[in-house]
């Protein structure tokens, strides 16, 4: 239990750290500057705008999420695939693909949201990888449930609390990939 809680602490401090040191450095905008032979030149100019807390939220809990899944939770799935393989090929198969998806899915929360903070105009990125996230965490339930026995609903019903927590992010990415739509009654009417 100890080595669990060292594990989850450590994985926050990097997403910590990572998430603090990409926010800070931004994406510099590459600006043309004079004209003719000698003073012609290229720079680079801060971007304005920040990311703000709530991409910063959801790009480090994508980035804890992901440590977590590629070293916890996946091999975890991964094991009891090959347990299970034997006795039923159709549930094994069916946990090893939620577990390769969600090997590539960490890769692609990370990659997303680490991009989304140099420059927060790319928060649109995260749809793709929100829809995916969603999906992913409902065929990760749905997995555990095809094992079909008691222990495999006990499984399914463990796997909702962490997949409730990944789905919440994938939604959360959503509403930040998403924004609502503002319509202004006055603008339509003229």
């Amino acid at each position: 239990m100890l080595a669990l809680l060292i594990g989850v602490v450590t994985f926050a401090g990097i997403a910590l750290a990572a998430t603090h040191l990409a926010a800070r450095r931004g994406r510099a905008a590459t600006v043309e500057a004079g004209e003719g032979a000698y003073r012609a030149s290229r720079s680079t100019a801060p971007l304005p705008e920040r990311p703000g807390e709530a991409l910063r939220w959801s790009a480090g809990f994508g980035v804890f999420w992901a440590l977590c899944t590629v070293f916890g939770f996946a091999p975890g799935g991964s094991a009891l695939a090959l347990m299970v393989m034997e006795g039923d090929p159709a549930a094994g198969y069916s946990l090893l693909a939620v577990c390769a998806s969600g090997v590539l899915l960490s890769g692609a929360l990370v990659w997303v949201g680490i991009r989304a903070l140099r420059d927060p105009s790319r928060v649109s990125r995260h749809r793709p990888v929100a829809v995916w996230s969603a999906v992913h965490h409902v065929l990760v339930v749905l997995a555990f449930a095809l094992l079909g026995d008691e222990e495999g609903i006990m499984l399914a019903g463990l796997a909702t609390v962490p997949c409730a927590a990944g789905l919440a992010h994938a939604l959360f990415m959503a509403r930040l990939a998403w924004p609502p739509l503002e319509v202004n009654v006055f603008d339509a009417a003229a």
